[in-house]
């Protein structure tokens, strides 16, 4: 959904540990529920304190999502959202363009396509973002994307993925020329083509 919502126009908000896919504590007690103490690293605490009475939650799972483990990792949802927030400093696209988005398939995947066209012309790259929500591999069709035909869609370049993302590299080409995005379960991925 961050990878969704960074790709939509307007201001973004995201709650502290989004960058890395925290989630709120599994508390039930509380009327609100609360996020805890940021992950970090995996030592004690997550790394957020080295206190041994710390007043705030540590999510169980810290040894695995924390911010030092997403560093290096160029499939980490860290590494997607600090590429998406570039992007949409540096792309007109991103900032003024059009949105498009595609009809849903399969109840689960659709795409989420933004451009600049200006006097009915196509400028700089056309970003299309596709993920697939379900359970199953999808084959997502994008022959539906404004201006597909004009795009150079042997060389789309992937420019980020999901923490999902099984079938594709970050900063790789592939070939869209099927007009078709195969995408697994749970899979994310932007892809940019010159037109």
């Amino acid at each position: 959904m961050t990878m969704v919502q960074l790709l939509l126009p307007g201001t973004n908000l995201l709650y502290y540990g989004e960058e890395i896919g925290m989630e709120n504590l599994p508390n039930r007690t509380q009327s609100f529920p609360q996020r805890g103490a940021m992950l970090w690293d995996d030592n004690t605490n997550a790394g957020f304190s080295d206190a041994d009475d710390l007043k705030a939650g540590v999510q169980d799972n810290y040894d695995s999502i924390n911010w030092k483990s997403q560093y290096h990792n160029p499939r980490s949802q860290w590494k997607m959202v600090q590429k998406l927030v570039k992007m949409r400093e540096r792309s007109e696209a991103l900032n003024q363009g059009q949105v498009y988005i595609g009809k849903l398939h399969e109840h689960s995947a659709f795409t989420l396509t933004r451009f600049l066209r200006e006097d009915d012309i196509m400028k700089g790259r056309i970003f299309i973002g596709g993920v697939n929500f379900g359970k199953s591999t999808v084959d997502l069709p994008i022959n539906d994307v404004p201006s597909i035909n004009e795009a150079d869609l042997k060389n789309a370049r992937v420019e980020t993925v999901n923490s999902g993302a099984q079938n594709y590299e970050p900063r790789t080409t592939i070939d869209l020329s099927s007009q078709t995005l195969q995408l697994g379960p749970n899979e994310g991925i932007i892809v940019s083509l010159a037109v």
